[in-house]
């Protein structure tokens, strides 16, 4: 499986700097107290294994990044462990959590651990997952937890699914090397004469992590897209009133897949452009064109941008991005269910990171010396944009 040019700037990343935790990404997930965790651990191993990207590691051949296909994931590689009242900060240090990956052929780049504890109330069984970013994204981590779901509760036989899967990456991956979309140079010229300022943001060292909640009802019943964009246009308010910045420029992850292969484990490793311009002063109009360039960089999800457009941005990354985040995930019936309860990075994935969660949930995760977090939670609470 060859790695697209998007995937070797992360594995190149990963071999530049190998103590960042930048592209590592982290979940847990709630199970009830009374599970079979023989049972589970089972459930989770066969899931693991219906999907080949999650098995295989990186190497260099002949100069050239590559895939390679590890053995397959055992019982053996998941940790159990027990603790008492713990609460999520305690959580979030965990070695799980907070040990870096490497391409090496004896290390994996998944991590997999079953806690038990008592976070909140009461005590649960919690599945810690770790990923390196160029494997997993949280749209592939649905996928999982469904697998792992059926698999625990009606214990079926996946193993057909598995070469189907297989075959599909495969097709997908050739496919994604040999078409450029004829269009997508041509859309984002506009942003050519663009150039990102450098931020002169001062820094103590500390991240500041932040997070309130969007307290509209009507906001729940809108589109995907359109909550991205309310979100999205929020944050462009935030950094115009405290950095002076009329136009803004925001990174958007796009899923690398598409309506023929949404089942497959894949890795979001691809961030388009939105272009904001507060100067024009309409809201409607703004939160239209946020719409659009949502739905045109999911169009042209494979167009490398940084660097066709390296000129924008000097320093390889956007200076914001923001992500939507599936985490409320859960699935259940009248014995089981799984909770997923969050999605996060050890590391900022650039200077500001604003992550929505599908609960309404919005955190902000910064490095620079100062919260914004203030101004943005003030409008969206003036529900001017609703």
């Amino acid at each position: 499986m060859v790695l697209t040019e998007l995937q070797k700037k992360l594995a190149i990343h990963t071999l530049l700097k190998p103590s960042s935790k930048q592209y590592i990404i982290n979940s847990y997930t709630e199970f009830p107290i009374d599970v079979d965790i023989t049972r589970l651990k089972n459930s989770i191993v066969k899931g693991i294994n219906l999907h080949p990207l999650l098995l295989s590691q990186i190497a260099l051949f002949n100069g050239n990044f590559d895939f390679y296909r590890m053995s397959d994931f055992s019982v053996d590689e998941i940790k159990f462990s027990e603790a008492g009242d713990i609460n999520e900060e305690i959580l979030k240090r965990k070695e799980i959590f907070n040990t870096v990956f490497s391409f090496d052929k004896n290390q994996r780049l998944i991590r997999v651990e079953l806690l038990k504890a008592k976070i909140e109330k009461e005590c649960r069984v919690y599945l810690l997952l770790s990923f390196h970013h160029i494997v997993f994204d949280s749209y592939s981590g649905i996928n999982l937890l469904q697998n792992v779901f059926d698999i625990y509760t009606r214990d079926q036989n996946l193993a057909k699914k598995c070469e189907k899967l297989h075959s599909e990456y495969i097709k997908y991956d050739d496919n994604t090397l040999k078409i450029l979309n004829s269009g997508a140079k041509s859309y984002y010229e506009k942003f050519r004469g663009f150039t990102s300022e450098n931020l002169k943001l001062e820094t103590n060292g500390q991240i500041y992590r932040n997070k309130f909640y969007v307290p509209h009802e009507k906001y729940n019943n809108l589109t995907m897209r359109r909550q991205s964009a309310i979100t999205i246009y929020n944050m462009a308010v935030s950094i115009q009133k405290h950095y002076s910045r009329n136009k803004i420029i925001v990174g958007v992850p796009v899923p690398n897949r598409n309506s023929q292969n949404r089942n497959i484990i894949s890795c979001l490793v691809n961030v388009l452009p939105v272009y904001i311009d507060l100067e024009l002063g309409d809201v409607k109009k703004s939160l239209e064109s946020i719409e659009k360039q949502l739905f045109a960089n999911f169009r042209y999800q494979n167009f490398d941008f940084l660097t066709n457009y390296s000129t924008v941005f000097p320093n390889g990354n956007f200076d914001f991005i923001f992500t939507y985040y599936p985490s409320d995930y859960r699935l259940e019936n009248n014995e089981f269910y799984i909770d997923c309860r969050e999605v996060f990075f050890q590391e900022p994935q650039a200077k500001f990171h604003t992550m929505m969660r599908s609960d309404l949930q919005i955190i902000t995760t910064s490095e620079i010396g100062e919260s914004i977090i203030n101004t943005f939670e003030i409008e969206m609470m003036k529900g001017m944009i609703i």
